[in-house]
C-alpha cells in the first residue's frame, strides 16, 4: 500500500519555527518513508506482514523473538523505536548489538532513515541520535556497564544476545532504568538460536504451552514461516522462519544454496535459518564427514612442478603441545591433499625448527602460516631470517577469527575438499574437536594441534 500524499506532505512539513515535526500516527506509514538498503539497493522500507505483526505485539508487550537470519528483524525493531522517538520527546531506548561494530552499523541505519525524511537531530554523536525535538536513541556494545548512566528507559533491544556471554549482567544491569515506567516499559530478547545454554534459552524456553524444540520444529516443518504466542509469563514468543519471507521463500532450494554456492555448512544453515538450537557441547566434524576425506597414496617426497603448496605450522607453547607443521597441496580442481608434515611433542626448539626447515626445503615455493603466539612469533622470524625465499605470515587464531576459520573448514570438507590418508594425526585432532556454547577447543585430554594448524594453512590460502 502506498503512503497517501496527506501523510507524505505531513512528514515533509517541518515547522523551522517551532522545531518540530509531524510524523505519521501508524508505524506502517513512517515506515513506508524511511530508506533502507535492501537487495542491494537503498530503497522505501516496505514492511512485510510478519513486520506488521511484530509492532502491533510490540506495542504492549515485551518480546522474545526466536528467528532466521536475513529476515529484517532488528529493522524492524529499530524503525519502531525510531518512530516512538520521533512522536515523544519522554521517549528514550537502548539497543544493545553484539560489539561496538555492530552497533555503529544499527546506529548508521537509524540515522539514514532519518535523513531520508527529514529528521533533525540534535548532535552528531552516530551511536546517540537525539531527535530534535523528540526523543533519544543509544546504540550500545554488550557490556553491563554500558547502560549505567542512562535515563529513565522505555525500550530496551537485546539484538543476537544469544551470541553475548555477558547478557545476564547486562540485562541486571539495564532493568533498574526502566522502573518508573510499569508496564509501559518493554523488552525486546531477539537472536538467531545458538545452543540449549544462557539467559536467551532459558527466556525462549520457559513459560510454553510446549517444548522450545518442538514448536521450533512445527513451524519449520508446517511451513508456518512466522508464529507467535503470549507465554504465561506474559511475553509475547515469536517464531520467524525464512518461509515467512516472500522472497525466501519462492525458493524450494534455499537452504541447499546456502550449502553447496557458499560453503556454508548444515549446522549453521539450520541454526541461523532452521530455527535449530544446537547441544552447548558437541563434536563439530561429523564422522562420516571426516571417513569420506580419506585418499590413499596422496603423500609426497617433495614438491612437484606446477602446483601450489599451502602450509600450516602450530608451534609447541608448552605443556602437552606438539610442535606441528602440515603441508597441502591445490589440486587442478581445488581440492586440498595433505601431501607432508612434521609433530612432536618433545624437544629443543633448534631441534624442532632444523626439521620444519628440512621439510620446507622440499617445498620451497610454499605459502607458509604460523600461529601468532609467543612462541610462533621467534618460529616465525627464524623461519624467514633462514628461508628468505618462502612467503611466511603470522595468524591469529582467537575469538571470532578462529571460529570463521573452523566453520570454514567444516564446509570444505563437508564438500568433499580437504584430503588426507587414512589414521593421519589430523584424523584424531578433527574427531575430538568440540564447539562448546561460542568457544571452539579439543576435548579434555586431547590436542587441537593439528586443528589449528589446518586453520592457519587456510588462512595463509
Amino acid at each position: 500500500m502506498a503512503l497517501s500524499p496527506k501523510h507524505e506532505s505531513q512528514l515533509r512539513g517541518v515547522n523551522e519555527n517551532k522545531n518540530c515535526l509531524t510524523i505519521p500516527e501508524h508505524w506502517e506509514d513512517f515506515a513506508r518513508l524511511c530508506d533502507i538498503n535492501s537487495e542491494g539497493l537503498i530503497q522505501k522500507f516496505n514492511p512485510y506482514p510478519y513486520q506488521l505483526e511484530i509492532e502491533k505485539l510490540s506495542r504492549n508487550h515485551s518480546i522474545v523473538a526466536i528467528k532466521g537470519r536475513q529476515l529484517g528483524i532488528t529493522e524492524t525493531f529499530c524503525s519502531i523505536m525510531l518512530h516512538r522517538a520521533c512522536l515523544n520527546p519522554g521517549y528514550n531506548a537502548l539497543i544493545f548489538s553484539k560489539t561496538q561494530i555492530d552497533s555503529s552499523l544499527l546506529a548508521l541505519r537509524c540515522k539514514r532513515a532519518c535523513e531520508s525524511v527529514g529528521i533533525k537531530l540534535e548532535t552528531d554523536n552516530l551511536r546517540d541520535l537525539i531527535i530534535r525535538s523528540g526523543g533519544r536513541l543509544r546504540f550500545l556494545n554488550s557490556k553491563p556497564e554500558s547502560s549505567r548512566s542512562a535515563e529513565s528507559v522505555t525500550d530496551i533491544l537485546y539484538d543476537e544476545c544469544a551470541f553475548v556471554d555477558e547478557l545476564q549482567a547486562i540485562r541486571d544491569a539495564a532493568t533498574p532504568t526502566q522502573s518508573m515506567l510499569g508496564n509501559k516499559a518493554h523488552e525486546y530478547i531477539v537472536s538467531t538460536p545458538n545452543g540449549v545454554s544462557g539467559l536467551y534459552y532459558e527466556l525462549a524456553s520457559t513459560g510454553n504451552p510446549e517444548e522450545l524444540t518442538e514448536i521450533c520444529q512445527r513451524v519449520v516443518e508446517d511451513k508456518l514461516g512466522f508464529y507467535h504466542f503470549i507465554d504465561n509469563q506474559g511475553f509475547a514468543k515469536i517464531f520467524c522462519h525464512y518461509q515467512a519471507h516472500p522472497i525466501y521463500s519462492k525458493n524450494p532450494n534455499f537452504l541447499q544454496a546456502l550449502h553447496t554456492k557458499k560453503l556454508i555448512p548444515w549446522e549453521t544453515i539450520n541454526r541461523e535459518h532452521n530455527l535449530s538450537f544446537t547441544e552447548a557441547e558437541e563434536q563439530y566434524f561429523s564422522s562420516i564427514s571426516l571417513e569420506a576425506s580419506w585418499l590413499d597414496n596422496i603423500e609426497e617426497e617433495r614438491q612437484q612442478d606446477g602446483y601450489v603448496y599451502v602450509c600450516g605450522l602450530d608451534t609447541q607453547d608448552g605443556g602437552g603441545d606438539f610442535c606441528s607443521l602440515q603441508i597441502w597441496k591445490i589440486t587442478k580442481n581445488r581440492h586440498f591433499h595433505k601431501v607432508a608434515g612434521y609433530r612432536a611433542n618433545r624437544g629443543t626448539f633448534d631441534g624442532h625448527l632444523e626439521r620444519i626447515l628440512l621439510l620446507l626445503d622440499k617445498f620451497p615455493n610454499s605459502l607458509l602460516g604460523v600461529e601468532k603466539n609467543s612462541s610462533g612469533n621467534i618460529y616465525h622470524q627464524q623461519i624467514k631470517n633462514r628461508r628468505s625465499n618462502l612467503t611466511t605470515e603470522l595468524i591469529n587464531l582467537n575469538g571470532e577469527n578462529k571460529g570463521a576459520m573452523v566453520s570454514r573448514i567444516k564446509a570444505m570438507i563437508e564438500s568433499g575438499k580437504l584430503h588426507w590418508i587414512k589414521n593421519d594425526p589430523l584424523q584424531k585432532d578433527l574427531e575430538t574437536f568440540r564447539k562448546v556454547g561460542l568457544q571452539y577447543r579439543a576435548a579434555i585430554g586431547k590436542t587441537d594441534d593439528d586443528m589449528s594448524d589446518l586453520s592457519e594453512k587456510q588462512s595463509a590460502n
